[in-house]
């Protein structure tokens, strides 16, 4: 990846930090290597939590999932770099469907010995998915943010949390107060909105359907990552 590819990726993470995860502040943004990791952002809680919420996990799906959506949209191509980004999204929807509950099933698989059994799967996919496009979405009404945090990213190196911050909040044009999914309804189709509106309530039975024939059982879910201080590459 060049140097403007990794400025973009990062700008995509950060952009979706500073506006749609509300539990987490950032601290730096960078894409001066730092060990086996080209560029990161790195975030912490803004206050001590010892519990997560789905609306916490949600949104840290989102940071995960904006660095592929910013390749698509801004670079017209997909990177490798976005391996750690997706294995942090998979362990996420893994964890909420299948450990705590947060799918249609109240039910723990792990405890059931069924890892990743034809239901979680399918729910963690199309969760997944779902949640892709709202960012993609997000991301393309607020490029100005991230073309103007990638040119800063590609002439500083490294920007400190408050000036990222000040940065994404002084160029973004498009910054929802309430839940992703309800700031983008009305770009939805009419036949699409009931169906994604129960997606993100308390019930995701929409996300309920039979499973695939590849969705065997496979490996157990691995556990998410705690909530502390996280980066994002």
């Amino acid at each position: 990846m060049g140097e403007a590819s990794i400025a973009y990726h990062e700008a995509g993470h950060a952009v979706a930090a500073v506006l749609l995860r509300k539990h987490m502040a950032v601290e730096i943004a960078t894409i001066i290597r730092r060990g086996g990791a080209l560029g990161l952002v790195g975030s912490k809680p803004i206050q001590d939590t010892y519990t997560t919420t789905k609306d916490d996990l949600l949104q840290s799906l989102d940071v995960c999932l904006a660095s592929r959506g910013v390749e698509e949209l801004k670079l017209g191509l997909q990177m490798t770099g976005f391996s750690g980004d997706l294995q942090q999204a998979t362990s996420i929807v893994m964890h909420m469907i299948g450990s705590v509950g947060m799918g249609t099933d109240l039910i723990s698989y792990g405890a059931l010995g069924m890892g990743t059994s034809g239901p979680v799967l399918s729910q963690a996919k199309k969760l997944t998915q779902i949640r892709f496009r709202l960012v993609k979405e997000f991301l393309s009404r607020n490029m100005a943010a991230v073309d103007a945090l990638a040119e800063a990213l590609q002439t500083q190196g490294d920007i400190d949390g408050p000036d990222v911050i000040k940065l994404i909040r002084d160029t973004a044009p498009f910054q929802p107060e309430e839940e992703l999914h309800v700031a983008l309804a009305h770009l939805l189709k009419d036949d699409e909105r009931e169906r994604f509106a129960s997606v993100f309530s308390e019930n995701l039975a929409e996300l309920d359907s039979k499973p695939s024939k590849d969705d065997d059982e496979h490996d157990k879910p691995k556990p998410v990552k705690p909530e502390g201080e996280s980066s994002e590459g």
